[in-house]
């Protein structure tokens, strides 16, 4: 059986995903290190952002192409200050991580990065 686990909301926290199967699909190494990476972050690390880029050299800056904030363990004044670091963090680290996977870690903070060849990034940070 196929079966795919996104995060999901409890409260006011996005909880990682536990389990990952996608046996009918081929393995690649973004989806194999997904469950790795939401593991080695801890169970229930609260996401923060997530994007999906394009950054395949057409144009000058990277492109988002979907984005998500959580902001709800910030004030209703501070969020959209939240939401435009979070939008700069993630294009700076789609312009500058090469092919592959990464995780950055800074002062506690993780962002995770998955580049793939045709220049499609996903960014997650925690």
């Amino acid at each position: 059986s196929k079966r795919l686990q996104f995060a999901s909301v409890h409260g006011p926290r996005i909880v990682a995903p536990t389990s990952l199967n996608l046996s009918k699909r081929p393995r690649l190494s973004s989806q194999t290190a997904w469950h790795s990476m939401a593991a080695a972050s801890g169970e229930g690390t609260e996401i923060n952002a997530a994007a999906i880029v394009r950054n395949n050299g057409d144009t000058e800056a990277p492109v988002i192409m979907a984005i998500a904030h959580n902001t709800s363990n910030v004030s209703f004044w501070v969020a959209p200050q939240i939401q435009e670091f979070h939008t700069f963090v993630i294009r700076s680290v789609s312009a500058r991580c090469g092919v592959g996977i990464h995780v950055i870690e800074h002062e506690g903070k993780h962002v995770h990065v998955v580049v793939q060849t045709n220049g499609l990034v996903g960014v997650v940070l925690t």
